[in-house]
């Protein structure tokens, strides 16, 4: 499920900007090889991963559905992030449904998940 806000034009229905309520889900901050989840991900309707690149310092955001997540674990067994026109990456298996642990890294790590829930819409 996916929400965009549209402006101008004439007529058309209403509808106005959608309210996201957010909550931190998981935190990694020292960048440990494994995390636990606080809460499941899939009852939020976005999760937005932020990303460390250790050798670089440098922190990459990346958003995506409960949905999209499931299917690279259902197709590749694994979860793989990669920054923004460079090489790094990393990539994660499930050991549980709320235990993740890092396979293959270059450079970076995830360090915390938050779950957004739409409140509007």
């Amino acid at each position: 499920m996916g929400w965009s806000l549209c402006q101008g034009g004439n007529g058309g229905s209403g509808g106005g900007v959608p309210v996201f309520s957010k909550t931190i889900i998981a935190l990694n901050p020292s960048a440990n090889s494994s995390f636990t989840f606080d809460y499941d991900y899939h009852g939020y309707d976005f999760v937005r991963f932020k990303v460390l690149n250790s050798d670089t310092s440098n922190i990459s955001y990346y958003v995506t559905t409960p949905s999209t997540i499931d299917a690279a674990f259902s197709k590749a067994s694994r979860f793989t992030l990669n920054e923004f026109q460079s090489n790094q990456y990393c990539t994660y298996s499930q050991n549980s449904s709320l235990t993740w642990t890092l396979t293959n890294s270059r450079g970076c790590k995830i360090v915390e998940v938050v779950g957004f829930t739409c409140l509007n819409a």
